[in-house]
């Protein structure tokens, strides 16, 4: 925010993503917020926030708010608003684990 700062709750949270030594985080009311943090900032908030899982080197998402997990062509999930972001293959046990425990 170029005025000064934005205060988000966790749980508004649909996805980050990794831009190099920025990230763009993405909120479920569909806005979407470029921030100075590299993607490791936001797994230190992945410990406060059990619902927040790193599924892909460029990728957090909130499990919560996933609709749908896709074996076709790679891993991908998709997210109520059609949104699909990839899983990396190592990760998939991982996000199943997560879907399991809600």
């Amino acid at each position: 925010h170029k005025k000064g700062m934005i205060f988000l709750e966790l749980e508004d949270v649909l996805h980050v993503e990794a831009d190099g030594m920025y990230s763009e985080v993405f909120l479920t009311n569909g806005q979407s917020y470029f921030v100075s943090k590299p993607i490791k900032y936001f797994e230190a908030l992945m410990q406060e926030a059990e619902f927040l899982l790193k599924i892909h080197r460029s990728h957090i998402i909130n499990v919560n708010l996933v609709r749908e997990y896709i074996k076709e062509d790679g891993y991908f999930i998709r997210f109520f608003n059609d949104k699909q972001v990839p899983i990396a293959k190592n990760k998939v046990q991982d996000l199943l684990n997560a879907i399991n425990r809600m």
